[in-house]
């Protein structure tokens, strides 16, 4: 004889769905008192270091010192803290390179516009047939021009050798190179040691 069973589909349901991921800190045993003082001298000179050195603390930083100076502060939520308030910083970085580049461009446009201004009064006091001209902010002079000015009629047509460049070693190919035995003079690599902290944002 066959007996059929049947599922309530509210259980079903339950089944099916997701359940979302909890925080899990790897480790064998609870943290020792001595453990967790550790973390916290740790965490703390963190904060003491970093704290004097930009009055402008972010968000993710403020709440890891504001935890910092409580009592009994919980080991785990200041691991958490100092991973959000790395990842703040790498963003905050990031977003600063970029606004770094937008300026250097905004730089060079006004300093073209500013040489344009400037060419342009020079033809005009030529014109006018005057070598000083004199205003409550300023004094334009014409003066007689010995050696010859450059003027860059198109930069990127520039050969690299009249270029400044700033040199930036490149790490990946420096370690790629060293670990085929390639010698590289003023660079190594690390013999190891303490294990790498990797933090992956979601």
């Amino acid at each position: 004889m066959t007996v059929e069973t049947s599922t309530p589909l509210a259980d079903t349901a339950l089944a099916s769905e997701p359940q979302a991921e909890q925080p899990v800190a790897v480790r064998r045993n609870a943290p020792s008192a001595w453990t967790v003082g550790q973390v916290l001298a740790i965490a703390r000179a963190t904060a003491e270091r970093l704290a004097p050195s930009d009055i402008t603390i972010e968000t993710d930083e403020a709440g890891l010192f504001a935890a910092l100076r409580e009592d009994g502060a919980d080991v785990e939520d200041i691991l958490r803290r100092l991973a959000r308030a790395s990842l703040e910083a790498d963003a905050i970085a990031e977003a600063t390179e970029k606004r770094m580049a937008q300026l250097a461009d905004r730089k060079r446009r006004q300093e073209r516009r500013s040489d344009e201004y400037r060419s342009s009064a020079h033809a005009v006091m030529q014109a006018l047939g005057i070598v000083k001209f004199f205003d409550p902010e300023f004094t334009l002079t014409l003066s007689e021009n010995k050696g010859g000015s450059v003027i860059i009629t198109d930069e990127a047509a520039i050969p690299d050798e009249y270029v400044n460049v700033k040199r930036t070693p490149d790490k990946k190919k420096i370690k790629a190179d060293i670990q085929v035995g390639v010698i590289i003079p003023g660079a190594e690599l690390s013999q190891g040691g303490e294990p790498i902290l990797t933090i992956r944002s979601k």
